[in-house]
């Protein structure tokens, strides 16, 4: 069955933030904790693929992706806005 072993790193229920830069700086932030990586190396990385193409894909919802070089293990996050 796909997806039963599914875990999350982080979950972030309810986010109070106002855009999307201020979204990727958390979830940078709460990457870069876990995979002891920069936050602000991720943070421009997240952005700059943002700028690139939207990670929205409807009905309030992105899925945001980035792969770096460096930490061997996945890491992720389940984020909800309030």
């Amino acid at each position: 069955e796909y997806g039963k072993d599914l875990t999350f790193d982080v979950i972030l229920p309810r986010l109070k933030y106002m855009n999307v830069k201020q979204i990727l700086m958390e979830l940078s932030n709460q990457a870069a904790q876990n995979l002891n990586v920069s936050s602000a190396l991720l943070y421009q990385n997240l952005w700059a693929q943002e700028q690139k193409i939207s990670s929205a894909i409807g009905q309030k919802l992105a899925i945001v992706h980035l792969k770096i070089s460096g930490p061997q293990k996945p890491f992720l996050a389940l984020a909800t806005l309030s």
